[in-house]
């Protein structure tokens, strides 16, 4: 018997600065350097397809803290290292 705790248990492996920036460009299609509501709302429904128009925007406002509307890679970074959302 396996002492070792289930799949299910465990947590996702933590994400280091390559893996948030590779995350980063997947997402900022248009190369901007900056990833705006469109191209947040056209990933979550990728991946995430059950999030409403209203979840995007709060998760959007809540990753942006300059309050510009787009999110940039140290904002992402900060969000995912202080897990903000």
């Amino acid at each position: 018997m396996s002492t070792e705790p289930s799949r299910a248990s465990q947590s996702p492996p933590a994400m280091d600065n390559t893996d948030i920036e590779l995350v980063f460009r997947m997402i900022d299609r248009n190369n901007s350097g900056k990833i705006n509501y469109r191209e947040l709302r056209k990933f979550c429904k990728q991946y995430h397809s059950q999030w409403s128009k209203k979840e995007v925007k709060a998760l959007l406002a809540k990753i942006d803290v300059d309050g510009d509307g787009k999110i940039t890679l140290n904002e992402l970074k900060a969000a995912i290292f202080t897990e903000a959302f």
